[in-house]
């Protein structure tokens, strides 16, 4: 059974639930415990949930990128893994599950409804391939693009490619001047996305050596 404080102020033999401000200093004070039945929450079970915040927001965001669909996320490919084979035909968006630049990128693949024309190959950033760098994208960041043997590289280009090249709802007005509009957006949330980085990482470039998307 769980508790719940009630707050409750004493004022002049009245007992309200809320005091004036300005009242607040000239009335005591009264906390009670209320018991609800049927719940089971109990506090050491609140720290735990606190405790696991870190990891729920990684597995949230996986799931928010992953939209509505039950799809099956494959595994990183680390540095032990074998490169898939490329430019075989198969269009393939390389990405880090952590990274918020391909995260967006995975968003788009997923609002178009193209999880069955582009593959998902999750990157693992801190234990890298080299084949990534070597046969892919030289560039050794993520996103990336594998489409028509070629690989394109920087998020906010390929929201745009996959929007143009691919089928499914337009994600842009198709009025210019909305257009414009939606991409001057879109370019914020950008200089949003590098800000937070920079705050925590000292470097908010989607290309920098240090960044949650790019792999040295």
């Amino acid at each position: 059974m769980a508790l719940k404080s009630q707050v409750s102020y004493s004022c002049s033999n009245n007992t309200t639930n809320s005091v004036p401000f300005h009242l607040s200093s000239f009335c005591k004070k009264a906390v009670t415990q209320i018991r609800f039945p049927n719940t089971t929450i109990s506090p050491p079970k609140l720290q735990l949930q606190a405790l696991g915040k870190a990891r729920a927001k990684v597995l949230l965001s996986a799931k928010m990128a992953a939209g509505t669909v039950n799809e099956v996320l494959p595994p990183p490919l680390d540095s032990s893994s074998e490169p898939p084979p490329v430019f075989d035909g198969t269009t393939r968006l390389y990405i880090s599950y952590t990274c918020p630049y391909a995260q967006r990128v995975w968003i788009t693949r997923n609002c178009k409804g193209l999880q069955d024309k582009i593959k998902l190959v999750p990157i693992d950033l801190q234990n890298r391939p080299a084949w990534y760098k070597e046969k892919v994208y030289s560039a050794n960041k993520v996103p990336s693009l594998e489409h028509n043997n070629e690989v394109k590289g920087e998020s906010l280009d390929l929201i745009k490619y996959i929007d143009s090249h691919f089928e499914g709802p337009s994600l842009f007005p198709h009025d210019p001047d909305k257009k414009e509009f939606a991409e001057e957006l879109l370019s914020y949330t950008d200089t949003f996305n590098k800000a937070v980085i920079s705050s925590f990482k000292g470097d908010g470039n989607e290309a920098g050596g240090y960044s949650l998307c790019s792999i040295y």
